[in-house]
């Protein structure tokens, strides 16, 4: 099979578009005898065929498709659930990179920057929504170290973004990274908290360096809570351990340096895995 070339892609892309705007334009107008939703998972699955069955490169079409999973109902919302989890057993693409890019396109084709702080249409787009939802994948037992440098590598990537024009994307904090912040391992969260420290003077104009400033808060309080969480589990647990209270003053000494050397050596394993590649 022959891939198609990036210019057809494109073009085909553009018609999807087309389809989902004109299926987005008629739902607003028609409030009777209408099947929306059927329509764009029709049109949602002729373009994740291309994806799911590897036909064309995920750079080019997999951002697009994943960026509209809250779009249009729970129909188009599945087919969109299967295609991602196609292309995350592929493994083609980081899947921090994935859903970056997929962030990314739902906030430009919303265009984001051109809301108030205290606009409430600013709480309520759909690159909100989105973030909430692919945040949640990374969550339970489930949770991998693969996944912590996954989430890393979309929020400093992320940061980047926003770095780069700060002043047109300030707002990818609150309607993205946000959901990500409480996701983030302490270590990987002090080296955003850092880049962002860093990067916080150097910002114009001042309602930018306001809202990089307050991320920067919010990681650093976000992050304070869960090494406190971390150091009270660990103070429970060793408080239910049973006492020996037939050994003596050695045996107690013995058995307490063994739980600090055991205390140090989950550390020390802990920060082997959340260390970023």
């Amino acid at each position: 099979c022959v891939e198609p070339s990036s210019e057809l892609i494109q073009k085909f892309w553009e018609c999807a578009k087309c389809q989902l705007q004109a299926i987005e334009d008629r739902e607003e107008e028609e409030e009777e005898d209408r099947n929306e939703e059927g329509d764009a998972r029709d049109v949602m699955k002729n373009v994740c065929k291309l994806l799911y069955f590897g036909v064309v490169d995920v750079e080019l079409l997999g951002p697009q498709v994943v960026s509209h999973w809250m779009s249009y109902g729970p129909e188009v919302a599945e087919v969109v659930k299967l295609t991602y989890s196609r292309l995350k057993q592929t493994g083609n693409v980081p899947q921090g990179q994935l859903l970056l890019d997929s962030l990314i396109a739902a906030y430009e084709r919303e265009d984001v920057d051109n809301l108030e702080r205290e606009d409430t249409l600013l709480q309520q787009t759909s690159c909100r929504r989105l973030a909430n939802k692919l945040a949640s994948l990374f969550a339970g037992f489930s949770y991998t170290a693969e996944d912590k440098r996954e989430v890393f590598k979309l929020v400093e990537h992320g940061l980047k973004y926003v770095l780069d024009r700060p002043e047109k994307r300030c707002y990818f904090f609150e309607c993205a990274l946000a959901a990500f912040t409480g996701k983030l391992a302490p270590l990987d969260a002090g080296r955003i908290l850092s880049m962002l420290r860093d990067a916080e003077g150097d910002i114009t104009p001042q309602y930018a360096a306001e809202v990089v400033a307050e991320y920067a808060e919010q990681i650093e309080e976000r992050s304070k809570a869960k090494v406190d969480k971390i150091l009270e589990k660990q103070l429970n647990d060793a408080a239910r351990k049973p006492s020996r209270k037939t050994e003596g003053a050695d045996g107690d000494a013995e058995e307490e340096q063994r739980d600090e050397d055991e205390l140090e050596a989950e550390k020390a394993d802990e920060q082997e895995e959340e260390e970023p590649e």
